[in-house]
C-alpha cells in the first residue's frame, strides 16, 4: 500500500490511498484504522517482529526518520508499535 502525501500531490488528492494501483478514498480515520489493523496483523503473523517489539521493554521508539512535525497519525508507526507493545506485555502480564 502507498500512501499518497498531500505535499506532493494536488489538494484533491487527500485522503486517498492507493492499493495495487488502484485509487481508495478513506474516510477521516479509516486510513489510520487500516494501518493499525495491518501492523496487528503483522506483529500476530511473525513471532520474529513480536519478539523484537516486546524485547524493546520500556524504551521509546523513533522514526527511523525525519518526521514531519505535523504528520498524520497513520505516519507515526513507532507510535503505533508502541501502542500494540503495550497491549501485548499487558496481555502477558494478566492472570492465566
Amino acid at each position: 500500500m502507498k500512501i499518497i502525501r498531500p505535499a506532493l500531490t494536488s489538494a484533491k488528492s487527500a485522503g486517498l490511498v492507493t492499493l495495487r494501483g488502484s485509487r481508495l478514498k478513506t474516510a477521516p480515520g479509516e486510513h489510520y484504522k487500516l494501518i493499525v489493523a495491518a501492523t496487528w496483523e503483522k506483529v500476530k503473523q511473525n513471532p520474529e517482529v513480536k519478539r523484537v517489539l516486546l524485547s524493546t521493554g520500556d524504551l521509546i521508539l523513533k522514526p527511523d526518520h525525519h518526521q514531519e512535525p505535523n504528520a498524520p497519525a497513520a505516519w507515526r508507526y513507532f507510535e503505533i508499535l508502541t501502542q500494540i507493545r503495550t497491549v501485548l506485555r499487558q496481555h502477558e502480564a494478566a492472570p492465566k
